[in-house]
């Protein structure tokens, strides 16, 4: 199991780096986190249950924000601020961190998933990117990311569903997971075909998202979602 790096672990006395995201900024990102992830109406029963995980999850998140990886960090807080929950941004992450996915398990397992799954390999004009046993990990991934959607797949589609195609900070920060994890098994790629079978598999789960939704009659009409882009476009 691959341990979270030392890199995106925060000194407690490190001093402020030069660049990327401020110390200010991401205390403030990390209480915005925690409000984003406890918007989720919840009876009483669950209330106390539900804040916990949400706290534990806005914690990870903060780990990878103070990272000196400006670049993964700029990322993730983007797609915090477009309200892309905290879950699917981890499950990201989890490609290459897969302590990761055993917390959201555990978080997640009072949550309802859907039973269907997101099998990419199966899909037609897939991009050969991987050998047999990474696409085997990538499917495994490529499904859990869809399954944890489904318990709220509108939600992922208003955060991750532009009118130009997929939500551009993600499609780059699934590209970032990816050019690791085919680093870490000594695969080069062109970055340009790594960015385009992201752009695959956020695709693919958007897709079965809108389907799962329009079959539990949960789909908003055309309309709201653009008004929605709209609004976004103004922020």
């Amino acid at each position: 199991m691959s341990d979270i790096p030392e890199q995106h672990l925060p000194a407690e006395d490190a001093p402020e780096t030069g660049g990327g995201v401020s110390e200010a900024a991401r205390e403030q990102l990390a209480e915005e986190i925690r409000k984003a992830t406890a918007q989720q109406k919840r009876d009483v029963k669950d209330e106390k249950r539900a804040k916990k995980k949400d706290n534990k999850l806005a914690d990870i998140i903060h780990v990878f924000i103070r990272s000196e990886d400006n670049r993964m960090s700029l990322l993730i807080a983007r797609l915090i601020r477009r309200n892309v929950p905290v879950t699917f941004v981890l499950g990201l992450l989890s490609l290459n961190y897969e302590e990761i996915n055993e917390i959201l398990e555990k978080q997640m397992s009072f949550e309802e998933k859907t039973s269907k799954e997101l099998i990419l390999s199966k899909e037609e004009n897939l991009p050969q990117l991987f050998s047999d046993e990474a696409m085997r990990k990538i499917d495994e991934w490529g499904n859990r990311l869809f399954q944890n959607a489904s318990v709220s797949p509108v939600k992922h589609l208003r955060t991750l569903a532009q009118a130009t195609g997929v939500e551009i900070s993600a499609i780059q920060l699934t590209s970032f997971m990816i050019q690791e994890f085919l680093e870490k098994n000594d695969v080069k790629k062109d970055f340009t075909e790594i960015q385009g079978f992201s752009n695959f598999l956020l695709q693919g789960i958007l897709k079965k998202l809108h389907d799962l939704a329009d079959e539990q009659g949960i789909l908003p009409p055309p309309e709201m979602d653009e008004e929605k882009d709209n609004d976004d476009d103004n922020e």
